[in-house]
C-alpha cells in the first residue's frame, strides 16, 4: 500500500515531471535473450506435458521433438501424457516476447497536468533533454516556494 500525504491543492493545481521509456513501437526497448532477463525457465530448466491423443498437442510435441532444436529428456506420465523436461540455460518457447530497456537510448522527459490522482492535461510537454526538463522543474519550484512565503 502506498502511503501518501493528502495534497492541499487540486489535481489541476500539479505538474507531475517524470522520466519515461514508453512500450510499444519506440526505440526504448529492444528483445533480448533468456540470459539477459534471467528467465526462470532458462535459468531452472522447465516441463511441458502434451496429451498426444488430441491431434493439436500431438503436433506441439512433434514440433518439441523434431524442429525446436531445445534439449530435453521425454518420458510419459500415469495418465499417458508426453512429458518434456527441458535442460537450463537454453532459450524457451516465450523467448519473442523477453525485452529490456535499451540503455543506449535516453528516456522521455516529460512534464503533465495533474497528478496521481488526476491526469488533467489535454497534452504533455515533451522535453528535448535532461535540462530543459530541469529547468522546467526548477521553474515550478520557485513559483510554488514564492506562493507559500508569509504574505501571499
Amino acid at each position: 500500500m502506498i502511503n501518501r500525504i493528502p495534497p492541499r491543492l487540486s489535481p489541476a493545481a500539479m505538474i507531475t515531471f517524470a522520466t519515461a521509456a514508453p512500450l510499444g513501437p519506440t526505440r526504448h526497448w529492444r528483445k533480448a535473450s533468456c540470459r539477459e532477463v534471467d528467465c526462470k525457465h532458462w535459468r531452472e530448466g522447465w516441463i511441458s506435458a502434451f496429451d498426444e491423443s488430441d491431434p493439436d498437442q500431438h503436433a506441439k510435441a512433434q514440433y518439441v521433438r523434431n524442429f525446436s532444436g531445445r534439449r530435453f529428456t521425454e518420458t510419459r506420465d500415469e495418465q499417458g501424457r508426453t512429458i518434456f523436461r527441458f535442460h537450463t540455460e537454453q532459450m524457451c518457447f516465450h523467448a519473442d516476447s523477453h525485452v529490456i530497456r535499451d540503455e543506449d537510448v535516453p528516456p522521455l522527459y516529460v512534464a503533465r497536468g495533474g497528478d496521481w490522482r488526476q491526469d488533467t492535461s489535454a497534452r504533455v510537454t515533451v522535453h528535448s533533454g535532461p535540462d530543459p526538463w530541469l529547468d522546467h522543474m526548477q521553474t515550478n519550484l520557485e513559483r510554488v516556494a514564492a506562493r507559500l512565503e508569509p504574505g501571499e
